[in-house]
């Protein structure tokens, strides 16, 4: 086996993998010992190219308890979600690892390569992303039955997830833009509402107000909640400069509840009280 491996790789510059099987007596079992010979090559998938597999070894080495996968398939689609291509890549390295590692037999190995491929083509298609010209072509060249091993085929998963990371990764911050001037539009057509705060803005853009938070604050250079008080700042000052409402009204109007915080809150950025205010606009008037 070892020569003919030899052989074909200086001859042809092709590799060849040779499946041994069992050595039995008598004729009858010729057979026997040729499809286990078959068998053991397709363990090619597995253990790499370019090798002798004995029929014996693999079975006696097979790994009978292995479970699939299930939270590095999660941990797969936050990442390509995030645009993490480093942390895909390592993901992906680690499932393949195990294949080696555990010894699966090729079906238990195809069955989890189609697993993560799979799991790659719903997360594109959850994200828009799969009915594309992008992307969409590329993914069928993933498919495990176009390998002969595992390693060939991590390759290109990992190469196919960086582009995709990388892609999701260049856009992430002009969909941040828009996303930031919807919400800023939300707010300005709804500040006067009493009921508007984190949560609720949260819940409208069906975000988690710790995420809504920090988008926010990296998007603007502050608080959502501040932002918030500003406008209902302005608009009192507003309302104080063209009519006569008493500032207990007032306070209703912009967006406040409580009179006694409205007016601790103006006088702080003010440096004055909301009825001063308003002689001393009349007074420049």
């Amino acid at each position: 086996a070892a020569k003919a491996r030899k052989f074909f790789r200086e001859a042809y510059k092709f590799t060849l993998t040779v499946g041994v099987g069992n050595i039995y007596e008598g004729m009858m079992r010729v057979r026997t010992s040729y499809l286990e010979a078959v068998r053991a090559s397709y363990y090619r998938l597995v253990r790499g190219n370019d090798q002798t597999i004995f029929y014996s070894d693999v079975e006696s080495e097979r790994d009978t308890e292995y479970r699939y996968p299930t939270e590095r398939e999660e941990q797969l689609v936050m990442a390509i979600r995030q645009g993490k291509s480093e942390e895909a890549a390592s993901i992906i390295q680690a499932v393949t690892g195990d294949i080696t590692r555990r010894s699966l037999t090729p079906e238990a190995a195809r069955i989890v390569c189609f697993g993560i491929v799979h799991t790659i083509m719903r997360t594109l298609d959850e994200m828009d992303l799969g009915r594309g010209e992008l992307f969409a072509g590329d993914i069928l060249s993933l498919l495990p039955r176009r390998f002969e091993t595992v390693d060939i085929l991590e390759a290109r998963v990992v190469e196919y997830c960086r582009q995709v990371c990388d892609f999701i990764s260049n856009n992430k911050e002009s969909k941040n833009f828009a996303l930031r001037d919807s919400i800023l539009a939300y707010v300005e057509e709804n500040f006067r509402e009493p009921s508007l705060d984190l949560r609720s803005i949260a819940t409208q853009f069906q975000l988690s107000p710790s995420y809504l938070t920090r988008l926010m604050k990296d998007q603007t250079g502050t608080s959502l909640i501040r932002y918030v008080d500003a406008l209902r700042m302005e608009e009192a000052k507003r309302l104080l400069r063209s009519t006569d409402l008493p500032a207990k009204h007032i306070v209703t109007q912009v967006g406040y509840v409580d009179e006694s915080n409205f007016l601790r809150k103006f006088k702080k950025k003010e440096g004055v009280t909301p009825m001063q205010f308003r002689s001393l606009m009349k007074g420049k008037s």
